[in-house]
């Protein structure tokens, strides 16, 4: 749920939103790093106007598909020292990579260099999918996994 809390603007907040309601409503699941509640909490523990304790019900109430697996920390630090990005941002990553799934994010800094890897959709072009399969007649994939990614720093 990590994307969640990267957007910036009205617009990559709205996308946010209907993928937020989309997990909710059990339409799409999420497969994270076992350490996904507890990396948010830390990341909102002392924003201001957060009331953090709302912050661990909140993610407390979200039912995700956790991965725990040396496989999936090894090529999280891999990808870390390969991309020289953030181990916290690249165990998202390798946990898409490791079942063959998306990886949602609104860091575009940390999908421009690591697209050429695949796995990775940014929230906007996400939104963009969702909204034309249901222009088209279809709905949007349902059940699909996607392991979003976390915080956004200073990209």
């Amino acid at each position: 749920m990590n994307w969640f809390m990267q957007v910036g603007g009205k617009r990559n907040r709205t996308y946010a939103m209907e993928l937020l309601n989309q997990v909710h409503a059990k339409l799409i699941h999420v497969v994270q790093p076992a350490i996904w509640r507890t990396h948010i909490a830390a990341l909102l523990a002392h924003k201001r106007g957060v009331n953090p304790h709302a912050v661990v019900e909140s993610l407390s109430s979200i039912q995700t598909r956790e991965q725990n697996s040396p496989a999936i920390l090894h090529l999280g630090t891999d990808l870390a020292l390969t991309l020289r990005a953030e181990l916290l941002d690249t165990v998202y990553h390798a946990v898409a990579i490791d079942k063959g799934i998306e990886l949602v994010t609104a860091n575009s800094a940390y999908a421009d260099r690591a697209k050429h890897l695949g796995h990775i959709r940014l929230l906007r072009d996400w939104a963009a999918r969702s909204r034309i399969a249901e222009r088209d007649g279809h709905a949007p994939r349902r059940g699909r996994s996607a392991a979003p990614d976390k915080h956004h720093k200073k990209h």
